[in-house]
């Protein structure tokens, strides 16, 4: 079903959904699009060099959702690229993350865009997620802090926000600003340092995005790739963008790179499964802070 155009003043959100061979769940994550509540959207796709059914399953949605945009790259350039692509494709007053294997829920734009508009100082907006499988049934939930402070001292050790559900006030920004490096698998963690200095970064207290945790996913086959990837964005945080890393901080990732370092994929995958299939939430960061960060 095409939406119809909101022809009220209100501003617009531009979505960036990027894609990479992802037929199995691409049709329930635009579906997820398409039942918003809030609905001056445009989305933009970018397909990185799919060899599946994705630009068949993308064809059809633009056929019925006018506001709906494909960027096809023939070969993959990468998440950080292809992220980066869509961007600079956008119209909106705000850029909101979608992955094509979640699910977001109906009320999350609606949600988001009025916490940032009545918080003039937070430049970008989380929430909390359900977790389900390949069915999508919920299998637990990810809980993440609330605070600003919270997060900035938390993020030198634990990813602080679920980047499919982040929103951002554009507003806030420098007109050329540079969302990601290319830090592919740790884009997430680069971008939260490098919005540090324009404004607060907060999570709303609900679960706002059903996240899938299924056998493709790129945290789950590249552990130990994504880990050290996650490191050199603290690492830049620090000496880049200002970072004041607590000694807390600083112990659990010597901590956590020793583990990484010398355990098999096979551990780690247990371990990341069982930080991120129960209820974590922040005031228990303690407890499974020793687990590797992997988004």
């Amino acid at each position: 079903m095409t939406i119809k155009q909101n022809t009220h003043n209100k501003p617009l959100i531009s979505i960036i959904l990027p894609v990479l061979n992802g037929e199995k769940f691409l049709r329930v994550a635009l579906d997820s699009m398409i039942a918003q509540t809030y609905t001056k959207w445009e989305m933009i796709v970018v397909d990185d060099g799919s060899n599946d059914e994705t630009p068949l399953i993308l064809a059809e949605y633009a056929k019925k959702l006018p506001q709906m945009r494909i960027l096809t790259n023939k070969k993959q350039v990468g998440i950080s690229k292809a992220l980066n692509q869509g961007i600079r494709q956008a119209k909106g007053s705000y850029i909101a993350r979608m992955d094509a294997d979640d699910i977001s829920y109906p009320k999350r734009f609606a949600k988001q865009l009025a916490y940032l508009q009545t918080h003039k100082t937070v430049v970008a907006v989380g929430a909390q997620c359900d977790v389900i499988d390949a069915q999508g049934r919920i299998t637990g939930v990810k809980t993440f802090p609330l605070s600003h402070e919270q997060i900035y001292k938390t993020i030198f050790h634990f990813n602080p926000l679920q980047h499919p559900v982040l929103m951002v006030n554009r507003s806030l920004l420098p007109e050329k600003f540079v969302f990601y490096d290319i830090l592919d698998g740790a884009e997430d963690v680069n971008l939260l340092f490098k919005l540090f200095a324009f404004g607060k970064v907060m999570n709303l207290d609900e679960a706002l995005l059903a996240y899938r945790i299924h056998t493709e996913n790129s945290s789950l086959k590249k552990i130990k790739h994504i880990y050290h990837q996650a490191l050199v964005a603290r690492i830049q945080g620090v000496l880049h963008y200002g970072y004041k890393p607590t000694i807390e901080g600083i112990g659990l990732i010597i901590i956590q790179t020793v583990l990484v370092t010398l355990l098999p994929d096979s551990i780690l995958r247990r371990l990341y499964f069982y930080a991120r299939g129960i209820k974590a939430h922040i005031s228990r960061a303690k407890k499974i802070a020793l687990v590797p960060n992997m988004g």
